[in-house]
């Protein structure tokens, strides 16, 4: 149960830790976040959607400590679905050919708030209205499977239908940004600069300075009550909080499964010892006759460790084929690393018979310095 246990906690720990090192595609570092859904049906007209952000952004970003701001409808790692089907321009319209990929609305500084590296084109700017031509940023993902081997800049996507097509040039690729799971692969994905596809439920992300960016959220909340008091202000964290939250169920089973395999580590520990000192203690008289007949201490020690670690090695031997079987129903819950990483199973087995080792050394030896005499009347 103790190697069973342990690799499994083994498994999860080396899933987990490479996890936290996922790359999200962003730099979270002292940006806070809050949610804030317009109410009403003013916001019906998509006018009154771009002015408000607008003047949010306008009276956010003069605030002191603030060096960015941006709104967007999607955070990095939500778990949400927010996709549509595209047509590429000059390729077949048919249902089965359409690419599908991530819509995500955005304000100009966005990509500059999040550290989201240009590969080619442009950003969107103030330009970008929606009286200008409809544009388009895609992300490396859409890049490479909608325009392999060919620059994707100028070319067009249609958002319409082919009957009533809706074409968007494409201006910019950017890099990579993971919107549903770390775990998961960066799925193809498209940024609507939000002042021509406006939302009406937005995220407010607020780049700062400040060691605490919490420390912003009155400050930004008094401005989005200024504009609007019926504007909700909600799911306020950093980005960094928000990024481990979507670590947080494999930190919980990672923690619960290596605490009963510390425990099962004691336990098999103090069981090694327990027995291999009550066999010791029930073979003094044996002891100290061998020794007596001219037995060297090494002899007597190497005998008594010998048949300890027989009983380690079977016992390690069948937990390492029940660990074999069953961590592969643990490969749903492993992310980077197989359910039989070779790695994890040799370390667990070197350590559970090293510890072993050391449980049978411990009577050994004491049984060693056992005056053959004493041993011999002992009864």
């Amino acid at each position: 149960m103790a190697v069973m246990l342990l690799i499994g906690a083994g498994l999860l720990i080396n899933s987990f830790w490479r996890l936290q090192r996922v790359d999200s595609g962003v730099n979270p570092e002292k940006i806070l976040t809050m949610l804030t859904p317009l109410q009403g049906n003013r916001y019906n007209d998509p006018h009154q959607v771009r002015t408000f952000y607008d003047q949010l952004l306008a009276r956010v970003k003069v605030l002191p400590g603030v060096s960015a701001v941006a709104v967007c409808n999607r955070l990095p790692a939500d778990e949400q679905t927010g996709s549509d089907n595209i047509k590429i321009e000059g390729q077949p319209v048919t249902q089965k050919e359409d690419i599908i990929a991530s819509d995500v609305r955005i304000s100009p500084d966005y990509f500059r708030t999040l550290r989201i590296p240009l590969r080619r084109g442009r950003y969107f700017t103030d330009a970008d209205s929606e009286t200008s031509q409809q544009v388009l940023i895609i992300n490396d993902a859409l890049a490479r499977l909608a325009f392999p081997n060919v620059d994707p800049i100028g070319k067009r996507i249609n958002m319409g239908s082919e009957t009533e097509p809706d074409w968007w040039s494409i201006v910019g690729v950017v890099g990579d940004v993971k919107y549903k799971t770390l775990a998961e692969q960066a799925e193809p994905a498209f940024y609507h600069a939000i002042a021509q596809n406006p939302s009406g439920s937005n995220f407010l992300m607020i780049k700062t300075d400040i060691l605490d960016p919490s420390s912003l959220t009155s400050a930004v909340r008094n401005e989005v009550k200024a504009l609007d008091a019926d504007t909700p202000v909600t799911q306020v964290k950093t980005l960094q909080q928000h990024l481990s939250s979507d670590v947080a169920q494999p930190r919980f089973r990672t923690t619960l499964i290596t605490v009963f395999a510390l425990i099962a580590l004691v336990l098999a520990s103090i069981g090694i010892y327990g027995v291999i000192s009550y066999t010791v203690s029930h073979r003094t008289n044996e002891i100290g006759i061998r020794m007596a007949l001219g037995a060297q201490r090494r002899q007597v020690l190497n005998m008594i460790i010998g048949q300890g670690l027989k009983l380690a090695v079977a016992s390690v031997t069948i937990g390492l084929a029940a660990a074999f079987a069953l961590t592969r129903l643990m490969k749903n819950f492993l992310f980077g690393v197989s359910a039989t990483d070779p790695v994890t199973f040799g370390a667990v087995a070197t350590l559970l018979l090293g510890i072993a080792l050391l449980a049978c050394y411990i009577p050994a030896r004491r049984a060693t310095r056992v005056d053959p005499v004493i041993a011999l009347r002992h009864d």
